[in-house]
Protein backbone atom coordinates (compact mmCIF):
# COMPACT_ATOMS: atom_id res chain seq x y z
CA UNK A 1 0.00 0.00 0.00
CA UNK A 2 2.87 2.39 0.85
CA UNK A 3 4.73 1.73 -2.21
CA UNK A 4 1.72 2.49 -4.17
CA UNK A 5 1.42 5.51 -2.28
CA UNK A 6 4.68 6.86 -2.83
CA UNK A 7 4.99 6.28 -5.89
CA UNK A 8 1.23 7.57 -6.92
CA UNK A 9 2.81 10.88 -4.80
CA UNK A 10 5.83 10.80 -7.16
CA UNK A 11 4.33 11.39 -10.13
CA UNK A 12 2.20 13.75 -8.74
CA UNK A 13 5.77 15.49 -7.53
CA UNK A 14 7.05 15.28 -10.97
CA UNK A 15 4.05 16.72 -12.22
CA UNK A 16 3.94 20.01 -9.90
CA UNK A 17 7.40 20.68 -10.74
CA UNK A 18 7.02 20.98 -14.60
CA UNK A 19 5.10 24.30 -14.45
CA UNK A 20 4.65 24.66 -10.86
CA UNK A 21 6.13 26.81 -14.49
CA UNK A 22 6.00 25.14 -14.85
CA UNK A 23 5.36 27.48 -18.67
CA UNK A 24 -6.83 22.72 -23.12
CA UNK A 25 -8.34 21.94 -20.20
CA UNK A 26 -11.21 24.23 -18.61
CA UNK A 27 -9.65 27.50 -17.14
CA UNK A 28 -10.53 29.79 -15.00
CA UNK A 29 -12.48 32.83 -16.26
CA UNK A 30 -9.71 34.75 -14.46
CA UNK A 31 -7.25 33.06 -16.55
CA UNK A 32 -8.75 32.55 -19.75
CA UNK A 33 -9.82 36.20 -20.06
CA UNK A 34 -7.98 38.27 -22.87
CA UNK A 35 -7.80 41.25 -20.56
CA UNK A 36 -6.50 39.12 -17.18
CA UNK A 37 -5.90 42.03 -14.77
CA UNK A 38 -1.79 42.40 -14.25
CA UNK A 39 -0.67 42.27 -11.00
CA UNK A 40 0.70 44.67 -8.81
CA UNK A 41 3.09 45.27 -6.38
CA UNK A 42 1.78 48.22 -4.91
CA UNK A 43 -1.81 46.12 -4.96
CA UNK A 44 -0.33 43.24 -2.68
CA UNK A 45 -1.06 43.19 1.13
CA UNK A 46 1.57 45.42 2.83
CA UNK A 47 3.21 42.14 4.62
CA UNK A 48 3.21 40.43 1.40
CA UNK A 49 4.96 43.09 -0.39
CA UNK A 50 7.36 43.31 2.65
CA UNK A 51 7.67 39.52 2.21
CA UNK A 52 8.94 39.88 -1.23
CA UNK A 53 11.01 42.54 -1.05
CA UNK A 54 12.84 40.35 1.59
CA UNK A 55 13.55 37.97 -1.29
CA UNK A 56 10.93 35.60 -0.07
CA UNK A 57 8.39 33.80 -2.32
CA UNK A 58 4.63 34.04 -1.01
CA UNK A 59 2.52 30.97 -1.96
CA UNK A 60 -1.62 31.09 -1.17
CA UNK A 61 -4.43 29.46 -2.19
CA UNK A 62 -5.72 25.83 -0.94
CA UNK A 63 -7.38 22.51 -2.71
CA UNK A 64 -5.90 22.84 -5.69
CA UNK A 65 -5.95 26.62 -6.21
CA UNK A 66 -2.85 28.49 -5.56
CA UNK A 67 -1.32 31.95 -6.53
CA UNK A 68 2.51 32.53 -6.12
CA UNK A 69 4.98 35.54 -6.17
CA UNK A 70 8.43 36.53 -6.77
CA UNK A 71 9.72 39.63 -7.14
CA UNK A 72 13.21 39.25 -8.97
CA UNK A 73 15.73 41.89 -9.72
CA UNK A 74 16.54 41.79 -13.64
CA UNK A 75 15.14 43.11 -16.46
CA UNK A 76 11.71 41.96 -17.62
CA UNK A 77 13.06 40.64 -20.98
CA UNK A 78 15.70 38.26 -19.10
CA UNK A 79 12.92 36.75 -16.46
CA UNK A 80 10.47 35.79 -19.80
CA UNK A 81 13.29 34.23 -21.24
CA UNK A 82 13.67 31.99 -18.20
CA UNK A 83 9.69 31.09 -17.78
CA UNK A 84 10.17 30.63 -21.69
CA UNK A 85 13.93 28.73 -22.15
CA UNK A 86 11.54 25.38 -22.31
CA UNK A 87 14.59 23.17 -23.62
CA UNK A 88 16.78 24.22 -20.32
CA UNK A 89 14.18 23.90 -17.53
CA UNK A 90 16.44 20.48 -16.76
CA UNK A 91 19.38 22.92 -15.72
CA UNK A 92 17.72 25.16 -13.39
CA UNK A 93 14.03 23.47 -12.45
CA UNK A 94 13.95 21.39 -9.44
CA UNK A 95 13.49 17.83 -10.27
CA UNK A 96 13.38 18.13 -14.21
CA UNK A 97 15.92 15.33 -15.59
CA UNK A 98 14.92 16.13 -19.55
CA UNK A 99 13.30 18.93 -21.73
CA UNK A 100 12.68 19.38 -25.11
CA UNK A 101 10.35 21.17 -27.16
CA UNK A 102 8.17 19.17 -29.63
CA UNK A 103 6.72 21.68 -32.28
CA UNK A 104 6.28 25.80 -32.06
CA UNK A 105 3.11 27.23 -33.93
CA UNK A 106 2.89 30.96 -33.59
CA UNK A 107 3.30 31.94 -30.24
CA UNK A 108 2.38 28.51 -29.17
CA UNK A 109 4.76 25.90 -27.54
CA UNK A 110 4.83 22.30 -26.72
CA UNK A 111 7.17 20.67 -25.09
CA UNK A 112 7.85 17.47 -23.04
CA UNK A 113 9.34 17.38 -19.95
CA UNK A 114 10.74 14.27 -17.70
CA UNK A 115 11.08 14.72 -14.10
CA UNK A 116 12.17 12.46 -11.34
CA UNK A 117 11.63 12.39 -7.75
CA UNK A 118 12.61 10.36 -4.99
CA UNK A 119 10.71 9.65 -1.92
CA UNK A 120 12.25 7.52 0.88
CA UNK A 121 14.01 4.47 -1.10
CA UNK A 122 11.73 5.26 -4.11
CA UNK A 123 12.18 6.75 -7.20
CA UNK A 124 9.47 7.98 -9.50
CA UNK A 125 9.88 9.32 -13.21
CA UNK A 126 6.73 11.11 -15.04
CA UNK A 127 6.58 12.30 -18.19
CA UNK A 128 4.36 15.70 -19.03
CA UNK A 129 3.29 17.42 -22.29
CA UNK A 130 2.84 21.03 -22.05
CA UNK A 131 1.37 23.49 -23.83
CA UNK A 132 1.78 27.23 -23.33
CA UNK A 133 0.47 30.44 -25.32
CA UNK A 134 3.05 33.40 -24.74
CA UNK A 135 1.85 37.05 -25.23
CA UNK A 136 5.16 38.71 -24.51
CA UNK A 137 6.06 40.28 -22.38
CA UNK A 138 3.03 40.08 -20.32
CA UNK A 139 1.93 36.46 -19.67
CA UNK A 140 2.14 33.04 -20.41
CA UNK A 141 -1.21 30.63 -20.46
CA UNK A 142 -0.44 26.94 -19.75
CA UNK A 143 -2.06 23.76 -19.70
CA UNK A 144 -1.29 19.87 -19.55
CA UNK A 145 -2.05 17.67 -22.89
CA UNK A 146 -0.80 14.60 -21.31
CA UNK A 147 0.15 13.59 -17.93
CA UNK A 148 -0.43 11.22 -14.86
CA UNK A 149 -2.95 13.66 -13.40
CA UNK A 150 -6.22 15.27 -14.32
CA UNK A 151 -5.61 18.39 -15.29
CA UNK A 152 -2.94 21.36 -14.51
CA UNK A 153 -3.60 25.23 -16.19
CA UNK A 154 -3.20 28.05 -15.61
CA UNK A 155 -1.36 31.49 -16.15
CA UNK A 156 2.34 33.45 -15.37
CA UNK A 157 2.50 37.06 -15.23
CA UNK A 158 4.89 39.50 -15.39
CA UNK A 159 4.45 43.19 -14.04
CA UNK A 160 7.88 45.21 -14.03
CA UNK A 161 8.34 47.15 -10.79
CA UNK A 162 10.96 49.68 -12.03
CA UNK A 163 13.50 48.59 -14.85
CA UNK A 164 15.70 46.72 -12.22
CA UNK A 165 12.70 44.45 -10.80
CA UNK A 166 9.92 42.10 -12.17
CA UNK A 167 7.19 40.84 -10.01
CA UNK A 168 6.25 37.13 -11.37
CA UNK A 169 3.07 35.78 -10.40
CA UNK A 170 1.60 32.40 -11.29
CA UNK A 171 -2.03 31.62 -11.08
CA UNK A 172 -2.82 27.61 -11.29
CA UNK A 173 -5.36 25.11 -10.96
CA UNK A 174 -4.44 21.68 -10.24
CA UNK A 175 -6.73 18.48 -10.16
CA UNK A 176 -4.92 15.17 -9.46
CA UNK A 177 -7.88 13.41 -10.27
CA UNK A 178 -7.55 9.85 -8.17
CA UNK A 179 -4.10 9.49 -8.70
CA UNK A 180 -3.65 9.71 -5.06
CA UNK A 181 -5.19 11.02 -2.03
CA UNK A 182 -5.92 14.88 -2.69
CA UNK A 183 -4.86 16.47 0.30
CA UNK A 184 -1.46 14.74 -0.38
CA UNK A 185 -0.95 15.76 -3.47
CA UNK A 186 -2.24 19.38 -2.66
CA UNK A 187 0.11 19.25 -0.13
CA UNK A 188 3.02 17.97 -2.99
CA UNK A 189 2.05 20.78 -5.39
CA UNK A 190 1.77 23.84 -2.71
CA UNK A 191 5.75 22.89 -1.45
CA UNK A 192 6.85 22.67 -5.36
CA UNK A 193 5.43 25.42 -6.08
CA UNK A 194 7.75 27.34 -3.75
CA UNK A 195 10.65 25.49 -4.46
CA UNK A 196 9.81 25.98 -8.77
CA UNK A 197 9.65 29.81 -7.55
CA UNK A 198 12.87 29.99 -5.63
CA UNK A 199 14.74 28.13 -8.62
CA UNK A 200 13.29 30.77 -11.34
CA UNK A 201 14.30 33.83 -8.79
CA UNK A 202 17.67 31.91 -8.63
CA UNK A 203 17.90 31.33 -12.38
CA UNK A 204 16.32 34.89 -13.55
CA UNK A 205 18.78 36.70 -11.02
CA UNK A 206 22.21 35.00 -12.22
CA UNK A 207 21.81 35.70 -15.90
CA UNK A 208 20.82 39.37 -14.87
CA UNK A 209 24.11 39.13 -13.45
CA UNK A 210 25.98 37.76 -16.09
CA UNK A 211 24.30 38.11 -19.63
CA UNK A 212 26.81 37.07 -21.56
CA UNK A 213 27.08 33.63 -19.63
CA UNK A 214 26.53 30.52 -21.84
CA UNK A 215 23.77 28.05 -20.22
Amino acid sequence: MWNCLLTQAGSLLGAATAIALSLTSPMAAEAQSAATPRPGLAQLPTQTQTTLKAGQVVVSGENGQYTGHVLVTAPVDVAWKVLTDYEHFKDFLPGVVASRILSTAGNETVFEQVNSVRLLLFTQTSRLVIAATQQYPQQIKFHMQQGQIKSLNGIWQLEPVNTKQVLITQKVQFDPGNAAPRGIAFNIYKNTLVDSLKAIKKETEKRADNPTQPL
